[in-house]
């Protein structure tokens, strides 16, 4: 466990501005199936106790793996309906849905982007999926960033930017009321994050915004009013897992994935990192 690990680690950085110190991590598990090679995206089920989903980055086919907390294989979900372009990240909602982040713009010639809302299927029994909704959006202001985070709230998507060199990322908020014609995103916030955003999971009682960085963690809470997840100061906690991927509230806890299918736990996280608005 992560807390044990930490006793054995050896501390290469200075504390944060929070006071959490930075350590090197070693892995708590490895994806077991070969077919997961770029882990981009991660979420807890809802309805399937210890089941994780995951998926690859681009290039690859529209495809779901279920594992456990561990990186153990439990099945493969195909997506009939979706294509994976540049699937970055997967969110989850309370009533039985996923949600496949279609957002990444490495090069920054898409204009377009799509959301696919697809039922959560038992990976025990079922082989396949059938998209239910495609949202495709764009951004305001002719922007097309590159983006590899989003959560669901309150029956809206909400994406988190990656600015390579600025130090920053934008948050904007996508309604899914109406999966009609392509839809304009609303810019909601912009705050520092020091490093590119790679992944975000928001909490099942929507209390924290996990945020993935290349070199950090940073807990948002949520906001006393409106959808600002990011208004307020982080918690911001270091971590050295190489190139860092995906992330997942599992309880308390969190869970990150690298490039090179490995897991880390994140058990311990402080008290003030935990509480609500």
């Amino acid at each position: 466990m992560i807390s044990q690990l930490i006793a054995g680690s050896i501390l290469i950085a200075a504390c944060t501005p929070f006071g959490i110190p930075a350590f090197y991590h070693p892995p708590d598990g490895h994806f077991e199936d070969k077919e997961i090679t770029e882990s981009s995206g991660l979420v807890k089920s809802r309805r399937f106790e210890g089941i994780f989903w995951t998926h690859n980055d681009s290039g690859h086919p529209p495809r779901l793996f279920a594992v456990d907390r561990a990186g153990r294989r439990i099945g493969t979900v195909d997506l009939l309906g979706a294509a994976n372009v540049d699937w970055e990240d997967i969110a989850i909602d309370d009533a039985g849905f996923l949600y496949l982040c279609d957002i990444g713009n490495n090069w920054n010639r898409r204009e377009e982007f799509t959301l696919y809302r697809v039922p959560e299927v038992d990976p025990r029994q079922a082989r396949q999926a059938t998209v239910s909704e495609r949202h495709p959006f764009h951004y305001p202001a002719l922007r097309s960033p590159d983006a590899e985070a989003c959560f669901f709230h309150q029956g809206a998507l909400y994406i988190l930017t990656k600015e390579p060199g600025n130090g920053k990322t934008g948050l904007y908020r996508l309604p899914l009321s109406d999966p009609g014609p392509p839809k304009e995103l609303t810019f909601v916030a912009e705050t520092d994050v020091e490093s590119s955003v790679t992944a975000a999971d928001l909490s099942a009682d929507s209390a924290r915004l996990a945020v993935l960085t290349y070199s950090s963690v940073l807990i948002f809470r949520k906001p006393d009013q409106g959808d600002n997840y990011l208004a307020g100061p982080p918690c911001r906690i270091s971590i050295r897992f190489g190139q860092m991927e995906a992330i997942a509230w599992d309880g308390e806890d969190l869970i990150i994935t690298n490039e090179e299918s490995r897991l880390l736990r994140l058990e311990g996280i402080p008290p003030a990192c935990l509480a609500g608005s």
